[in-house]
């Protein structure tokens, strides 16, 4: 997770320095390819927040299932033991 977080603001600061390229170039054949150049650089910044907010959304449910799974299990026992009585 630490290394999609680092190549977001890596593929940010791509992105920026072909916008800033694109509204100083001259020629329309440079201004098209520094403007793919910034659209690619944010549609990969996209795709990364994307998977990083997924990967959040998973862990926070496996932890609420672990969760879940530990209540089951205290209330078997709770269950085992005051049959036995």
């Amino acid at each position: 997770m630490f290394a999609a977080f680092a190549l977001i603001f890596i593929f940010v600061g791509i992105g920026v320095y072909c916008a800033i390229n694109f509204v100083y170039a001259n020629d329309i054949a440079v201004k098209l390819n520094w403007f793919g150049g910034a659209l690619l650089a944010f549609v990969v910044v996209t795709v990364l927040r994307l998977w990083f907010f997924m990967e959040l959304n998973r862990l926070s449910i496996k932890r609420e299932i672990k969760r879940v799974e530990l209540q089951v299990s205290l209330l078997a026992n709770k269950i085992d033991s005051a049959g036995k009585r």
